[in-house]
């Protein structure tokens, strides 16, 4: 995942080291300590969606469908 590599460069060469990371989260995957800092809950994210879809008849909805789906797998991949 390129993200979570640029998010280790930055992490790890700019901000600390990795063994700092390490020391202070232990093995706290870093995709799911991001999620931490931003807040983002799946739940939570699941019903403004659902509003936004009943806010918007005309939408889309299968496509709509296809890429909400598309975020939270790819979110949920970089948990490991």
């Amino acid at each position: 995942m390129q993200i979570v590599k640029v998010l280790e460069e930055i992490l790890w060469s700019k901000i600390g080291t990795k063994q700092e990371y390490h020391a202070e989260y232990g093995k706290k995957p870093l995709a799911e300590f991001v999620r931490e800092i931003v807040g983002l809950d799946m739940n939570a994210a699941k019903n403004a969606f659902a509003e936004y879809l009943d806010g918007n008849p005309q939408s889309d909805r299968t496509g709509q469908c296809e890429r909400f789906g598309g975020i939270k797998n790819r979110l949920t991949d970089m948990r490991d």
